[in-house]
């Protein structure tokens, strides 16, 4: 099953003719095209030839080049009839009609596609019977097997002067969805198309910083009607009816202790704000919950997208948040592997989940203890590996010393950027009581606290006794 097209003849000889009319619109297909596809000693020798070109020359012939390196193949090894009888072949090849081109190339990678899948079954039922699991787990060999076909397409530019490849770089950064802004507006103000596709964002904090709380300020303005785009929520510590309740909060603007209260009145002034921040747009904020280090973002987050975006009738997410990031497991176990490379190694997951699915990836995390009596973080602040740092595009430190705290006063620090200008200030305020995080305007950044924070750095006799913080747990999610 699947070793040969289950096309019928002249749909063959159509791909055959298809790829030498059209070579563009099957060069990025060559990977998945096979002579041993094909039934009939004709079809079997015009593919070789054609498919022999492409890895010599990296391009399909045209039909006099076909015709001659067939002639060459064969001069010596066919009879002289055979030879007369591909020939007639062909010129029948040349006649046939190639205008669908783009159907014929759609049916061609549905059966490689098919194919893949069918292949992937028959793995797979192979580790079960060894009681082994594949690299990536059975999820990966599946999800794996149907992408064969996808996203293919060339995306390259040429930069010259051909206004072609211009237009299509200005068209495509000046859509309306190409990056999604925040709603904050000191943070658009810096990213002004917004945090765009593929990109990492970190927000670092200490435990019980306020990350949940930022981030759930950040989707909630992403789904409002002033931006209105469909997010994904992953929380990976707290419980997604929680989560879900802390987004209601902050839309209500009611305290959690209203709902057990007074169910009637949480629920009828939660229903009027929502109608209210929606307005009839296009928002939506899908969450899903997982248990601390049960799912990776490689595995069972990344299916999990793809179903919800089915069961929703989604296209794809404008924002993914995964919150957060020790709580998320890594794709592969290693006895040999630190636990400051797997933390390395759930950043670069996440990098590549923002590039599949093109849009940002959210992950807080929590900064090292080194960091908790600095007035702002650094690239050395993220807890492990110091490679995060160089996989980020944006890193966002929530800061508050203990004057800060009590007043419910934070800042937003900018220590990375890599698509603009960083080490930016920006005040705000907090209300733990509705989850509401507010940014009030820039103020200075004074870059000699990174030189104060350098020498008093990791505690001990010379540790800066009026910036010191509260214990933990005194300080509010």
């Amino acid at each position: 099953m699947y070793e040969k097209y289950n096309f019928d003849g002249d749909f063959q000889d159509k791909i055959l003719a298809c790829v030498v009319a059209h070579p563009a619109k099957f060069m990025v297909y060559a990977g998945i095209l096979s002579s041993t596809f094909f039934t009939g000693v004709q079809r079997i020798a015009v593919s070789r030839a054609i498919l022999a070109f492409w890895r010599n020359y990296k391009s399909f012939p045209d039909w006099n080049s076909l015709s001659q390196v067939i002639f060459e193949a064969i001069a010596q090894t066919v009879e002289q009839k055979e030879e007369e009888n591909i020939s007639k072949y062909l010129r029948s090849l040349r006649e046939v009609n190639t205008s669908n081109v783009d159907y014929v190339a759609s049916r061609v990678i549905a059966f490689a596609r098919e194919r893949s899948i069918y292949l992937a079954f028959e793995k797979g039922y192979s580790f079960f019977n060894e009681s082994k699991v594949p690299e990536g787990g059975y999820s990966k060999l599946f999800d794996d097997a149907n992408k064969v076909g996808l996203n293919l397409e060339s995306d390259s530019y040429m930069i010259s002067d051909d206004q072609k490849d211009l237009d299509k770089i200005f068209a495509k950064l000046t859509k309306a969805d190409y990056g999604i802004r925040t709603g904050f507006a000191e943070l658009d103000e810096i990213w002004k198309m917004g945090w765009g596709p593929g990109w990492l964002i970190a927000i670092l904090a200490p435990p019980k910083g306020f990350k949940t709380a930022f981030c759930i300020n950040l989707a909630m303005n992403m789904i409002g009607h002033q931006i209105g785009r469909p997010v994904f929520y992953y929380p990976c510590e707290i419980t997604q009816e929680l989560a879900a309740l802390r987004c209601l909060q902050n839309a209500s603007e009611q305290e959690a202790d209203v709902l057990w209260q007074n169910p009637t009145k949480f629920k009828e002034k939660t229903y009027e704000k929502m109608r209210d921040h929606i307005r009839g747009g296009n928002g939506r904020l899908m969450i899903k919950g997982f248990s601390s280090r049960t799912a990776s973002i490689a595995n069972e987050i990344r299916t999990d997208i793809g179903i919800r975006c089915s069961e929703y009738g989604i296209d794809r997410p404008r924002a993914i948040f995964i919150d957060f990031a020790e709580t998320v497991k890594p794709s592969t176990e290693s006895k040999t592997r630190s636990e400051h490379r797997a933390a390395g190694e759930i950043y670069v997951e996440a990098r590549a989940l923002a590039a599949e699915f093109q849009c940002p990836v959210i992950l807080p995390d929590r900064c090292n203890k080194d960091t908790v009596n600095r007035r702002v973080p650094s690239m050395t602040s993220f807890q492990g590996a110091f490679e995060k740092a160089g996989h980020v595009d944006a890193a966002i430190g929530l800061c508050a010393d203990e004057a800060e705290q009590i007043e419910h006063r934070i800042r937003y620090f900018i220590f990375l950027n890599r698509h603009g200008h960083a080490k930016q200030h920006i005040q705000g305020r907090v209300q733990p009581e509705f989850m509401k995080l507010t940014m009030d305007g820039r103020i200075p950044y004074n870059p000699e606290e990174d030189e104060d924070q350098e020498k008093y750095a990791g505690g001990g006799r010379h540790r800066r006794q009026s910036k010191k913080r509260p214990p933990i747990d005194e300080i509010q999610n």
